[in-house]
């Protein structure tokens, strides 16, 4: 039950950052990281793959009705929700993945939580971009804002994990 408000917590503080500061932030128009990521990868291992996929859908729902991106952010949670259970596999040896165990910092490592999150945030934003740009037309202003909001998250990730309670 802990487990369960902690993520609910989680959830509801990064829908609240990602829709009132970070969407309404105009930093530049490279930079516009999606903070929701965080949550996605901090979920337990253990929930069940038809739950995370509701959970990508119901977080990509609710922040695109508040974007009005019409299903871009969805679409996105939904890969996430693909991927990551795919790349805990292929990272982490079985015997590693106690009952509770969830991604973070401390869990993986340094070098493998950073290695985890780079991959599924550039991800996310490739997808998240390449949608909303939907054109090759300036395809390298389309890939510094990949590059660009992808390292601006991850260190805002990073951050995060480093002042959380051990």
């Amino acid at each position: 039950m802990k487990i369960l408000l902690q993520n609910i917590l989680r959830f509801l503080v990064l829908l609240l950052v990602q829709v009132l500061v970070i969407d309404q932030l105009q930093l530049s128009i490279y930079c516009r990281p999606a903070l929701y990521v965080y949550f996605f990868i901090a979920l337990p291992v253990s929930i069940p793959r038809w739950a995370e996929f509701f959970i990508g859908f119901f977080v990509g729902l609710t922040l695109d009705s508040f974007a009005n991106t019409l299903g871009i952010n969805m679409a996105a949670s939904l890969l996430l929700c693909y991927i990551r259970p795919l790349l805990i596999k292929a990272m982490v040896s079985d015997e590693n993945i106690v009952p509770g165990f969830a991604p973070s910092l401390k869990t993986f490592g340094t070098g493998l939580y950073i290695r985890f999150i780079s991959i599924l945030v550039t991800i996310q934003h490739l997808l998240l971009f390449s949608i909303e740009a939907f054109s090759l037309v300036g395809w390298w202003n389309t890939l510094l804002r990949i590059i660009i909001s992808s390292a601006v998250c991850i260190g805002i990730i990073l951050v995060i994990e480093k002042t959380r309670k051990r």
